[in-house]
């Protein structure tokens, strides 16, 4: 098995991150955003629907000072398609099972140690990967990220975003003290923020009306969004 290093000789906006643009409506979470700031190598975010993933990890990665990178994760792309993505972002080649053999046909498994080795010896500082929507019903996709995750190269913090509790081998992380969990709890949005969003979503709207929605809407994201539409309608 080969490894291919390519000298990123560029600068850091090369690394940035091609996360969801902030939408109308967004606030600044600074208690949230400190929770990531000081978060483990490994960050598991896992929540329903609608309640405000995305929108808060790309809050967070527009606060970032370093490399960054945002990979939407796609349950119908090809196996390599994520360390594909993965590798090109951070300027590095995936190893192969011999210099005949392109990268898509080396095992997974092979092609995972191979990008950690790389990155390892590529990444001179700190750089955040955010892997969105990893809602992965493959077994082996499932398999190959927690083998990615083992092997995390030092100066690289991941932070995986589900909807579901995926069969991940996190325990060797807990004990470790490499693995931060959140969820709901920490997602929702309190009541200040509550009237934040209300504020820029709704502006002149009845006061007695947002408020009664932030009660309502209990910290879920896509119903402020949902409220304040209906509010300004009428």
């Amino acid at each position: 098995m080969s490894i291919v290093i390519t000298e990123p000789g560029r600068d850091d906006n090369d690394y940035r991150p091609r996360s969801p643009r902030l939408s109308r409506g967004h606030v600044h979470r600074e208690r949230l955003y400190e929770r990531f700031d000081s978060a483990a190598p490994v960050v598991l975010v896992v929540a329903p629907a609608g309640t405000g993933k995305t929108t808060a990890l790309a809050g967070w990665i527009a606060t970032c000072t370093g490399p960054t990178r945002w990979i939407d994760f796609a349950r119908d792309a090809p196996p390599d398609a994520l360390w594909q993505e993965i590798a090109h972002g951070f300027g590095v080649s995936l190893p192969s099972a011999g210099e005949d053999v392109p990268a898509h046909f080396a095992p997974i498994g092979d092609v995972v140690i191979g990008l950690t080795e790389a990155l390892e010896q590529t990444l001179d500082r700190e750089h955040v990967l955010v892997i969105d929507g990893f809602d992965s019903d493959d077994a082996d996709s499932v398999a190959a990220v927690g083998l990615f995750l083992q092997r995390l190269p030092s100066n690289l913090r991941v932070v995986i975003a589900a909807r579901h509790h995926l069969p991940l081998p996190l325990d060797g992380l807990r004990m470790r003290g490499d693995l931060s969990e959140m969820g709901y709890d920490e997602l929702r949005f309190t009541s200040n923020e509550s009237a934040a969003v209300l504020a820029q979503l709704a502006p002149g709207v009845d006061t007695g009306f947002l408020e009664a929605l932030a009660v309502w809407a209990d910290g879920w994201v896509a119903p402020l969004a949902l409220g304040a539409m209906v509010g300004r309608d009428h």
